[in-house]
């Protein structure tokens, strides 16, 4: 007979080969023989059961059940005479234990460093490398979730290591189970999920950084990390995304300077957004205004009314020159006043009533002095006289007091009897007007975000505003108007305003200064504070200025000079001073402050005492100057007088050639030529035709040299030349000076009456004729 053993466990048996590993317990036994021969089945030695051959010569034996661990099974068959068939026999070992179930990493190796990927994680590696350890020669089965991937042969060392197809966006739960020779297959095994995302976040948004510049915040993906920094690229800080989708990132370094920062965030799985930029805070903090309105003044009248005073006539043996300040007091008195720069008539009328003896009565004016006495300054005598025995109300003629200075002044009727039987006076109003100096309406405009101090010299963010005036809330559009006893102002919410001095105003009663506190809030929505103070100014006086016209020749550098227009450098003005250049564009000048007026070649700043700064604009040469900036200035005092003068700024350019052969051309100051190497030409042309040099200043060349065949071309300004050298005398003259240098002057119509000989220019270091300069390789009139 013969044997075959297989695994019966699943629906179709499976054979064993010899020495074989089976999880069948009850292994199923097959073979062939002698018809009716009987069949004994041996673990070994023991039996373990019988069974015949069929009709068809074959038998089959499902063994009782089976201990793990090996067994060799024997079976003999015996034929119906009782021979017994030689032993035949198959090993097997028996396993029905499941293996353990396998270790289980992920690792994402995209990058550089391979990243181990824990229950959870978000990867953008879509083919992660799976390993684990588990039985030797085992296989083992990867899952994604119920989809097997694939599976892979534990290797002789325990451990085995599997890489995934591309993984879609997106969770996945991989899963293994092993399964060893026997079949067994391993459970318990848990699911380690990773999330694969190969999408960059969007670009964070709502960027914000506090006042003090440490802390930024915004919106971002959830879970992703979020990292500031600067222009360099360096982090100053980094967050993770709320569950809310907020983040806030402190700085590592206070940005208060402006800088321009990036923000961006990388997501749970490494994708990185696109960057967003951020300029850190600008500390804006107000700082305190000053501006002046200059007003003039007109004249308004004004009737105070009328009023009397009644009093005990006083005896003169008790008015002297100067009388206590208690003296007129309890009513004994007329007094009124005179205010600055007012003109006060008072006409007053004064009686004696009652019984009265034989007396005379004067009138006397005082005035009251700082320390509170009073000074008689003028005597009405025998203003008024009475019978032996009057009775009734003596009047008498109307006094009139005016052209008085600014004090306060009282007038009393005094008699020349004995302190008995003085009668009753008074004094009464007749008329009493004061003629005030009032305002005129005067306006002046300002900025109260331009002065103040930023963290970024000269910066004012977007998003600074006014937010409030002396109280007033100023709207984010339009105007708002703050009225005062004095002006109006008219601000808006970037700073600009104007200030109206109201008409009317009596100046006497008028303040030094009108005074307004305004608070700014910055981008950062850092709120500080800070006063507006207008000063109210009157009156002009021309006494200091200049008296004539003035040409002013400064201690000047190539690009800037200084000076005064006042005769005095502590000198200022107190009417309306105003600057005009020569387009007639004019500028008023307050007495605080600068201010800057355009020219044709540079800015003009000129300060509250007179004294200026001009400074030539960039990239602007002395070849380009054409003729001299000239500025006039006017002051008008309130007394309607005008003084009207002029300026002249003086530089001294310099002129700069290359190591080539350069044209060069003179401009209207006293230019400086370095030429450099090369023939060079210096070209002079005609910008004044009146002038001598045709407007051209009186320049110096510091490197002429005959042997580079340097020239000079005049005839642009010479009239009347026949292009010949029989007559270049009469027009251009040499002369050399004791310290070696070289000046050639012109005379623009040669032998005519219209010009005389003036130097042009000094050649430096050179002693040259007019021959040799005539004998330079040139273009015609060129010498």
């Amino acid at each position: 007979t013969n044997l075959v053993a297989s695994n019966n466990n699943g629906s179709t048996a499976v054979t064993i080969p010899n020495n074989g590993i089976t999880n069948d317990s009850t292994p199923l036994l097959t073979g062939s023989g002698e018809v009716g021969a009987k069949i004994s089945v041996y673990d070994g030695s023991t039996l373990l059961g019988t069974t015949t051959v069929g009709s068809n010569g074959s038998w089959s034996f499902i063994a009782t059940t089976l201990s793990n661990g090996a067994h060799t099974l024997n079976v003999t068959a015996t034929d119906a005479a009782g021979n017994v068939s030689p032993n035949v026999s198959t090993t097997l070992t028996v396993d029905t234990v499941a293996p353990a179930a396998s270790t289980l990493t992920i690792v994402d190796d995209a990058g550089s460093t391979p990243v181990t990927l824990t229950n959870g994680a978000y990867t953008r590696d879509t083919t992660p490398v799976l390993s684990g350890t588990a039985e030797v020669g085992a296989v083992v089965t990867i899952f994604d979730g119920s989809t097997a991937l694939g599976s892979v042969t534990v290797g002789a060392g325990g451990s085995w290591t599997f890489t995934t197809a591309a993984l879609a966006n997106g969770a996945h739960p991989l899963t293994t189970t092993v399964t060893d020779s026997a079949g067994n297959v391993s459970t318990g095994n848990t699911a380690v999920t990773v999330n694969v995302d190969t999408v960059p976040p969007a670009a964070v948004s709502g960027l914000a950084i506090d006042a003090t510049g440490t802390t930024v915040t915004g919106s971002g993906e959830v879970g992703a990390t979020v990292t500031v920094r600067d222009a360099s690229g360096a982090s100053l800080g980094t967050a993770t995304v709320g569950a809310g989708g907020a983040w806030s990132v402190n700085l590592t370094t206070a940005q208060t300077t402006g800088a321009s920062l990036s923000v961006i965030q990388t997501d749970r799985a490494g994708n990185v957004s696109t960057s967003t930029p951020l300029t850190g805070a600008i500390r804006i903090v107000a700082t305190n205004d000053t501006n002046e309105v200059d007003y003039s003044t007109t004249q308004a009248t004004v009737n105070n009314g009328t009023t009397s005073v009644s009093h005990v006539a006083l005896a003169n043996v008790g008015l002297g020159s100067v009388l206590n300040a208690t003296v007129l007091s309890n009513g004994n008195a007329y007094v009124f006043s005179v205010g600055n720069d007012d003109t006060r008539s008072v006409t007053l009328n004064g009686s004696v009533g009652g019984i009265s003896l034989i007396s005379t009565y004067s009138m006397y004016l005082y005035e009251q002095q700082t320390n509170g006495t009073w000074l008689l300054i003028n005597t009405r005598s025998n203003y008024l006289s009475t019978g032996l025995i009057s009775l009734g109300t003596q009047t008498g003629a109307n006094v009139t007091y005016s052209n008085l200075g600014t004090g306060t002044y009282a007038v009393v009727i005094g008699s020349n009897v004995s302190v008995n039987l003085l009668p009753t006076t008074t004094i009464s109003t007749v008329s009493d007007f004061t003629t005030l100096a009032v305002t005129v309406a005067a306006t002046v405009t300002g900025n109260l975000l331009t002065n103040d101090t930023s963290s970024v010299a000269g910066t004012i963010p977007t998003g600074t505003a006014i937010t409030t005036v002396s109280g007033s809330v100023v709207g984010s559009s339009g105007n708002t108007v703050i009225n005062t006893t004095y002006g109006t102002l008219t601000i808006d919410s970037h700073g600009n305003y104007t200030y109206v001095l109201k008409a009317g105003l009596d100046i006497d009663t008028l303040p030094t200064a009108d005074t307004f506190s305004y608070s700014v809030r910055d981008a950062s929505g850092a709120v500080t504070s800070a006063t507006l103070t207008v000063n109210l100014h009157n009156g002009a006086s021309t006494s200091s200025l200049v008296t004539t016209n003035s040409l002013f020749t400064e201690a000047a550098n190539d690009h800037d000079a200084s000076g005064s227009i006042y005769g005095s450098s502590t000198a200022s003005h107190s009417g309306t001073l105003s600057i005009t250049n020569e387009h007639g564009d004019i500028t008023t000048v307050h007495s605080v402050g600068t201010t800057t007026v355009a020219g044709d070649y540079g800015v003009l700043t000129i300060a509250a005492n007179g004294s200026y700064t001009y400074s030539l604009n960039a990239g602007v040469d002395g070849q380009s100057i054409t003729h001299k900036e000239v500025f006039s200035y006017t002051l008008a005092a309130s007394d309607g007088t005008i003084t009207t003068q002029s300026f002249t700024i003086e530089l001294h350019p310099t002129i700069t050639g290359t190591a080539g052969a350069d044209t060069l051309s003179g401009g209207a100051y006293d230019d400086t030529i370095t030429s450099g190497a090369g023939a060079d030409t210096l070209v002079y042309h005609l910008l004044a035709s009146a002038d001598a040099t045709g407007g051209n200043g009186h320049d110096t060349w510091t490197d002429f040299n005959v042997a580079q065949g340097d020239k000079i071309d005049v005839s642009n300004l010479l009239i009347g030349w026949n292009d010949s050298t029989s007559n270049i005398n009469d027009f251009v003259k040499v002369d050399h000076t004791s310290d070696g240098n070289t000046v050639l002057s012109i005379d623009r119509d040669g032998s005519g009456t219209g010009y005389s000989a003036t130097q042009l220019i000094t050649l430096e270091g050179v002693n040259v004729s007019l021959e040799e300069l005539l004998q330079q390789p040139h273009q015609t009139h060129t010498v």
